[in-house]
């Protein structure tokens, strides 16, 4: 069983996974929003717009978070299990 340290090493992980994988959904999306506004798609455009704001929002909370627990964790932890 892990200790409370171990599991907010664990949870820095996770946090530095997440903000990753959102930065990856975030350029994604900047891509379909050009090709839906190229097509002339305005109010498919104004959602995903929404939908990049609010990732980039929620990337905001993740790192605040983050922060509060000591910043990214240091590379050389490495969990057996995430």
């Amino acid at each position: 069983m892990a200790t409370p340290e171990e599991d907010l090493k664990r949870l820095r992980i996770i946090m530095s996974h997440w903000l990753k994988h959102n930065r990856e959904h975030i350029e994604e999306d900047r891509k379909w929003l050009a090709k839906v506004e190229e097509a002339g798609l305005e109010e498919v455009a104004e959602n995903l717009r929404k939908v990049i704001q609010l990732s980039e929002e929620i990337s905001r909370y993740i790192k605040a978070a983050m922060e509060k627990l000591g910043g990214p964790a240091e590379n050389g932890y490495k969990p057996d299990h995430i």
